[in-house]
């Protein structure tokens, strides 16, 4: 065979080895890869999620006073201000379902109704298991000086725009006030409809004078049912500064809670793929985020594991915007740039960024991530191809003079590398077998 034609053969069985490959993956893809469950349309109805077990230590519902009791009972201190039932709230948007209850004016439960659980139902971020332990998200914690009132127990009177029955579809504002007539508590959320955005604000005074509180997330965030769900739990705050996000895991604070205070862009919690980001309605204040641990079991993990928890704070007046949703990075950067650097590329980021953003434009043509990401290997094949056809062609080359060589090894076996007469034979044999 001669060297044009060999060539041609070495080509040719690159291209067949090709296209068997690319067969290949599609086949695997067709049959064995299962494509995602749809996203429920806009008009499916969300069933409400389960009621969510009491809050730690609630008080038995008293009871009843007798005719003689009330006539003597006392007033309530000027400024009180209490309700006088509990109450839960579905607020519901194109994007989630949120509880939230008047006891400790607290979010029970927040599911994303775009993303799916191993059940197939909406993904719940909320860990219901932590609850005794860890109490609800948005609770108030005051880290020095706490007050005599478990504000997170107190039956908060609730304000809202979008009426007391049934689901509230947003925009709606639900605010929840507590008063003892010494300390005064107030939480504001606010809502939109197709934003995965909640305006929250809280307040806590004693007197005229500011409280500085934090509001928690502790007892476990986002998929449980992933691999090694606690590990993947983390804080994290983003410094400006260092253009980066600092990520704390729960072995941070094994031995108890470690603060970091700062001017921080945004904080807050996240596991592998969802994250609820504080950030700073007014930028320039300092932001200080406890990171905790704490040891809870999840809905389908009975053992109990370490698992990080947040809590995030401005001060006595808390004013934010609350990021609760995927770790997307067009959807982060649109929110807010700096976002984005909650997608961890890793070491190879350099390499792995952008060959994700050009995924996420093959995307928009080839809707299946799955098939998008056969188009995109066979593209940098393509790209390859004549690389790989001039890798293949030295190996070839090499091939051939590997009987030489070995020839020549054994024929000046007994000379050193460094001897001349070896080097002079070496190039002699060479220009015999040219």
């Amino acid at each position: 065979m001669s060297e044009d034609q060999e060539q041609k053969s070495i080509q040719l069985r690159a291209l067949v080895a090709f296209a068997l490959s690319a067969a290949i993956l599609f086949l695997y893809q067709y049959f064995f890869v299962k494509s995602p469950p749809p996203a429920p349309p806009a008009s499916k109805k969300i069933e409400a999620p389960a009621p969510q077990p009491a809050p730690p230590s609630a008080p038995a519902a008293a009871p009843k006073a007798s005719a003689a009791a009330s006539k003597t009972r006392t007033a309530p201190p000027p400024g009180a201000e209490a309700a006088a039932a509990e109450q839960t709230f579905l607020v519901e948007t194109a994007n989630y379902l949120v509880a939230l209850s008047n006891r400790g004016g607290v979010v029970t439960s927040w599911t994303l109704k775009n993303y799916k659980d191993d059940s197939g139902r909406p993904l719940e971020l909320v860990n219901p298991t932590a609850v005794a332990e860890a109490g609800y998200p948005f609770s108030i914690h005051v880290r020095d000086n706490p007050p005599a009132a478990d504000l997170n127990q107190v039956l908060y009177r609730a304000e809202t725009d979008g009426g007391f029955s049934g689901k509230l579809a947003a925009p709606v504002a639900i605010t929840f006030r507590w008063s003892d007539g010494a300390i005064q508590a107030r939480k504001t959320f606010r809502f939109s409809r197709n934003s995965y955005l909640v305006e929250m604000e809280s307040h806590l005074a004693q007197g005229a004078a500011p409280v500085p509180h934090l509001l928690a997330w502790r007892g476990g965030f986002g998929d449980a049912a992933v691999v090694d769900a606690a590990n993947g739990v983390k804080t994290y705050y983003y410094d400006p500064a260092r253009n980066k996000v600092e990520r704390l895991d729960a072995k941070a604070a094994e031995k108890g809670p470690v603060v970091h205070a700062g001017n921080y862009l945004y904080a807050g919690l996240e596991d592998t793929y969802f994250a609820a980001a504080f950030l700073a309605a007014d930028p320039g204040r300092t932001l200080q985020l406890e990171t905790s641990a704490l040891q809870t079991a999840t809905p389908r993990e009975p053992k109990k594991q370490l698992f990080a928890g947040a809590a995030v704070g401005l001060g006595g007046d808390n004013h934010f915007l609350v990021y609760v949703g995927p770790k997307k990075l067009d959807l982060l950067r649109s929110v807010r740039a700096p976002l984005g650097e909650l997608v961890d590329f890793g070491f190879f980021g350099f390499l792995a960024q952008p060959l994700f953003l050009i995924l996420n434009w093959v995307h928009r043509y080839v809707p299946n991530f799955g098939w998008a990401i056969i188009v995109l290997t066979v593209i940098i094949n393509f790209i390859l191809f004549p690389l790989k056809l001039k890798s293949m062609k030295s190996m070839k080359k090499m091939q051939k003079l590997q009987p030489l060589i070995k020839n020549i090894n054994d024929k000046y076996k007994g000379m050193g590398m460094r001897d001349p007469k070896r080097q002079n034979r070496y190039y002699e044999s060479a220009e015999e077998h040219k």
